[in-house]
C-alpha cells in the first residue's frame, strides 16, 4: 500500500474510532486500537465491526455506511458488517 492510501486509511479508521470508542468498554476499544497502532487496518475494521456487533444498543445509521464503505474498499468480507444493527 502506498503511503498516501496508508495516511488516508488510518484517518479514517481513526475517524471511525473516534466516533464510536464511547460505545465500546475498554478493552474492547484497546483491541481495535492495538490493530490500529500496529498499521493492520484490515483488522482493526474487521474488530471494531465485531466488537460493536457485541454491543446492546443499535448503532448510528451512519457508522454502519462508514464501516460498509470502508469495508468495501478494503476488499473486506461483508459477513464482518453484516450483523450490525442500526438505530
Amino acid at each position: 500500500m502506498d503511503k498516501k492510501l496508508q495516511a488516508l486509511r488510518e484517518q479514517q479508521l481513526s475517524d471511525l474510532l473516534e466516533r464510536t470508542i464511547g460505545m465500546m468498554n475498554p478493552d474492547q476499544a484497546q483491541r481495535v486500537t492495538d490493530y490500529l497502532d500496529h498499521g493492520e487496518y484490515a483488522l482493526c475494521l474487521d474488530q471494531l465491526a465485531y466488537e460493536l456487533s457485541e454491543i446492546d444498543e443499535p448503532l448510528p445509521t451512519n457508522v454502519i455506511q462508514t464501516i460498509v464503505s470502508l469495508g468495501t474498499t478494503m476488499g473486506l468480507d461483508p459477513r464482518s458488517w453484516q450483523v450490525l444493527r442500526s438505530e
